[in-house]
């Protein structure tokens, strides 16, 4: 191809009548559409090459071969000799495109470097960079779907469940009205066999329906619980999904949540629960970490087990918990217990329990706080779930917590 000329080219590629990516692939072995495309871009951007009214309606490399015009064919020609030489002497260099593409050869900056060798170790870590960026967010994506319909499906379930205890609980206050229509057949002067059937199926239910007030309320408390749960699992995934921090650290945040809430991603899935064992490198949970005004630590749960870790297991006499009321959201603790918190400390612990939290787009959000040792856990139910007395009530704003959790999060992950 280095000593074709341009008249051989162009007839090669004029041929047959087809769109000019089509014939560019058709005709030279190597050809991708991305090329073709890069290919259109650079005889478009060639100074000498200035576009033809058609081009405004239809992309370069989508217009037949026979409606592209003598400017564009030379323009052509100069980025597809361009192309040869950088193919031939490895000249390449990587950059980014706006459209998430990348560009692997064309014109270099001033500056760059012109010689192969040098380009061809740096030229693969990029594209690997690439690509396992690319991947890793494909991946974070199909995950993310995955477990985002295992939660809605457990969620409807649940709430199903809900429900129907709650129509239990309803029925049974019908218990008194059944026994006093019981009684009152059987007073009357001379009731039937069918009469005395049916004050005894009377009884009988009442007997049922006060042995459920007994357990329902018990139930509707389990249910409201796991409910809850669930929807702080949708938040913390949906917080997963806005975080900019790298696609590795997300998917191993995602796989945490995941077995957090394996129970009821097992019971969506419509498969038996069982035990999973936690893999060894996310033993010790590892919470976001971020620094108050004053410069001490506030501790955010990502997940079930981080809320637990920091809310009962790390908390210590003097530490403020926070936590948006009445609200699925993360568990923040301000490590008051290691010097004297100030009001900043504490104004920015409610911003960023409200951000972390499935009200992070109100303006303002009431924010819980609590001294940390009057939290108690509740018993059988998921990690985290606590319940606690005489809450402080805070009015926080998330927009100002914002640009703070992300900085954090990406400094976590080690994103630039």
């Amino acid at each position: 191809m280095a000593n074709e000329t341009f008249e051989h080219w162009r007839d090669l590629l004029t041929l047959v009548p087809e769109p000019l990516g089509k014939a560019l692939r058709n005709t030279y072995r190597g050809i991708s559409p991305a090329l073709a495309r890069q290919l259109a871009e650079e005889a478009s951007g060639d100074p000498g090459a200035p576009g033809s009214d058609a081009a405004a309606d239809t992309p370069l490399p989508l217009r037949l071969t026979g409606e592209v015009a003598e400017a564009e064919w030379a323009g052509l020609w100069q980025a597809w000799q361009r192309w040869l030489g950088a193919l031939e002497n490895g000249h390449f260099q990587f950059r980014g495109t706006e459209d998430g593409g990348y560009r692997c050869w064309g014109r270099c900056p001033p500056d760059g470097p012109s010689g192969g060798e040098r380009r061809s170790a740096p030229i693969n870590d990029a594209l690997a960079t690439y690509y396992r960026s690319r991947l890793g967010e494909r991946r974070l994506l199909e995950r993310t779907r995955q477990l985002s319909q295992w939660l809605s499906r457990a969620e409807e379930r649940e709430q199903a469940a809900l429900n129907d205890q709650r129509r239990r609980l309803e029925a049974a206050t019908e218990a008194q009205s059944l026994r006093e229509e019981a009684d009152r057949i059987l007073c009357r002067a001379n009731p039937s066999r069918e009469e005395l059937d049916q004050a005894q199926a009377f009884y009988h239910r009442s007997r049922r329906l006060r042995r459920s007030l007994e357990s329902v309320p018990a139930r509707i408390e389990h249910h409201r619980l796991r409910l809850e749960s669930i929807q702080a699992s949708q938040t913390y995934l949906e917080a997963i999904e806005t975080d900019p921090s790298a696609p590795e650290a997300a998917l191993q945040q995602l796989e945490e949540l995941r077995l957090d809430c394996s129970d009821w991603v097992d019971a969506a899935a419509g498969r038996a629960s069982r035990r999973r064992s936690r893999p060894a490198a996310s033993a010790v949970p590892r919470p976001l970490e971020l620094r108050s005004p004053s410069g001490l630590r506030l501790l955010v749960g990502r997940n079930h087990r981080q809320n637990d870790w920091i809310s009962l297991r790390q908390a210590r006499r003097g530490d403020l918990w926070f936590h948006a009321q009445e609200c699925p959201g993360s568990h923040v603790v301000l490590k008051s217990s290691e010097s004297a918190a100030q009001p900043a400390d504490i104004q920015l612990a409610a911003d960023v329990a409200a951000f972390c939290s499935r009200a992070r787009g109100s303006r303002h959000v009431s924010v819980q706080m609590v001294p940390a040792d009057q939290l108690q856990r509740i018993p059988g139910t998921a990690p985290g779930t606590v319940r606690h007395r005489g809450a402080e009530v805070i009015w926080a704003d998330p927009a100002r917590a914002c640009g703070v959790v992300q900085e954090a999060s990406s400094e976590a992950s080690g994103s630039p």
